[in-house]
């Protein structure tokens, strides 16, 4: 008996047409085969290869989370912030998504971190708290003493203190997690808006902050230091630390709301050597947005490009090489990103286009890159060569 297939290529027509018929037959089964999309066991989705690799996506359950930020667990696992949702999100080893609701309502999650212990902390932007996930899945949440102060970034500390930034009254806060209280350190401006933050080989804790145009640097002691950048309306956001101890963080300029109009500056990748000097490396793509920014493997920064629909990778300095990430399709989402505004509260604003819009990024011990994508309610991951 014949094969399906052999019915389908080889069909019975007139001698005259039978070779074109059948060439024809074959282009379209091979397009239609290679269209696609190769759904894993766990339902998730892999697309077109990203750099001679696949992009598999997991979407999330609760539509319309507001995924925030990404990192990764003690157990080479995935946990991730979904503010619209109000809850902390998990990926584990098998592909499974599980969602961890907030007890406080409204809590508006974003900055993520995870503890020696395997405990997961989290800023709550409009709860004005700290909050925390045990590894036996109960939640503890810890008010802030300072109204509207929009905990935004968060770190953990070598000695288990919990470290973040208050992006509403521009302040340093501290949870020393052992006596239960929390110390706050004013920045030299109540406005610089402080961002993300890591953790310095010595100890001490940089900083981005966004509207003074400037990188910052606390020890445990409060001792503050601030760094102006040579560009002007840079707005940074994200950092993160090398081996070595060089420090990296991006320059996204985001064209603010009007009215106010300021021309854009940044759209580079900064570095701060071992004696505080800083350097700018272009982001090949103009008006991209560079987002957050992590370590990887090779001692190499990752980062997203909000706009410009790619990962980037500073090969070396002022090398950076970019990887475009598949568009959507119209059918995958109806907001869609073009440009970028930033309302005073830190919510982003994106208009319509077919480019994808990735936000946060945590690279596996394994060297897999994991990223969310807001506007479409997934996760994506793409795999190390050496998996």
């Amino acid at each position: 008996m014949k094969h399906p297939l052999t019915r389908l290529l080889f069909p019975r027509f007139p001698p005259g047409q039978l070779i074109p018929i059948r060439l024809l037959f074959a282009i379209l089964l091979m397009c239609r085969i290679l269209s696609l999309d190769a759904r894993a066991s766990d339902g998730s989705v892999a697309a077109p290869l990203v750099a001679s690799r696949p992009v598999t996506y997991y979407a999330i359950p609760s539509p319309q989370s507001g995924l925030g930020q990404i990192i990764i667990g003690k157990r080479n696992d995935v946990w991730f912030t979904e503010s619209a949702a109000n809850k902390l999100g998990h990926i584990d080893d098998s592909g499974k998504v599980s969602e961890y609701p907030i007890p406080t309502l409204n809590a508006n999650p974003y900055g993520i971190a995870v503890a020696s212990d395997g405990a997961i902390w989290f800023t709550e932007r409009t709860g004005n708290a700290i909050g925390r996930l045990s590894s036996a899945g109960s939640f503890s949440e810890y008010p802030l003493g300072t109204a509207r102060s929009l905990p935004w970034g968060i770190e953990i500390s070598r000695s288990g203190d919990v470290w973040f930034t208050e992006a509403g009254q521009g302040r340093i806060g501290q949870l020393i997690v052992s006596r239960r209280s929390i110390k706050e350190f004013s920045l030299s401006s109540k406005g610089a808006v402080p961002r993300m933050i890591a953790e310095a080989l010595d100890g001490s804790h940089w900083f981005t902050e966004e509207a003074a145009n400037k990188i910052g640097n606390i020890t445990d002691d409060g001792v503050l230091r601030e760094l102006p950048i040579p560009t002007q309306f840079s707005r940074p956001y994200g950092i993160c630390i090398d081996s070595h101890g060089t420090v990296w963080f991006t320059e996204q300029a985001l064209n603010p709301e009007p009215p106010a109009r300021v021309a854009w500056g940044g759209n580079k990748i900064g570095r701060i050597d071992s004696a505080s000097n800083i350097s700018e490396y272009d982001v090949p793509t103009s008006r991209s947005v560079p987002w957050t920014i992590t370590i990887g493997r090779f001692d190499r920064p990752w980062f997203v490009e909000l706009t410009g629909g790619q990962l980037g990778e500073v090969k070396s300095a002022g090398d950076i090489q970019e990887f475009p990430l598949p568009r959507i399709s119209n059918s995958d989402s109806s907001a869609l990103p073009k440009s970028v505004t930033v309302r005073a509260n830190g919510d982003v604003i994106r208009d319509d286009s077919s480019s994808v819009a990735p936000d946060g990024i945590a690279i596996s011990h394994g060297g897999d890159i994991w990223f969310l994508e807001t506007e479409t309610n997934r996760v994506a991951r793409i795999r190390s060569v050496d998996n």
